[in-house]
């Protein structure tokens, strides 16, 4: 099963009229500075900004991670009230309601792997340095479809 077939399982809403268009996209990788993965440039293109009618999580060894919101063009206000705790190269996905992210990475050692970050890791702590905001977060995929796929129903 390909990762449409699991969004459109899990009931996948637009939160718009429509997803992004290429034109939109291009403008998007321009201001971020980098090129999105094709997968996730597809899913913004078919879907943008958009939610899941159904409760679904990512499992973990502690339990799971619980998707909230897709971010369509919201990206860019997302990366700018997150700036302090973003890794470099790494663009937020989601938020959950909570303000817990799923990043993209852009960076080149691990272009296009999916990552959670928890609002409140690094809170209080020392993320002066790219290093240290990379350990906030946790890989969850190898990739956008990946991730997607990996999704379950949270009974």
């Amino acid at each position: 099963m390909n990762f449409i077939d699991v969004l459109e399982n899990f009931g996948i809403t637009k939160l718009g009229d429509e997803g992004i268009s290429a034109q939109d996209i291009d403008e998007l990788e321009n201001e971020i500075g980098c090129e999105l993965p094709e997968d996730y440039k597809f899913f913004l293109q078919k879907y943008g900004e958009s939610d899941l009618e159904s409760w679904v999580k990512f499992p973990t060894e502690g339990g799971g991670v619980y998707p909230g919101t897709f971010l369509g063009l919201d990206i860019i206000q997302k990366i700018e009230d997150c700036s302090e705790r973003l890794p470099d190269k790494c663009i937020p996905i989601n938020d959950d309601g909570d303000d817990n992210l799923i990043l993209l990475s852009l960076d080149q050692s691990c272009y296009g792997q999916i990552y959670f970050q928890h609002h409140s890791i690094g809170v209080g702590g020392a993320l002066n340095t790219n290093e240290n905001k990379w350990k906030t977060t946790a890989f969850l995929a190898k990739d956008f479809s990946s991730f997607i796929c990996g999704l379950e129903l949270d009974e």
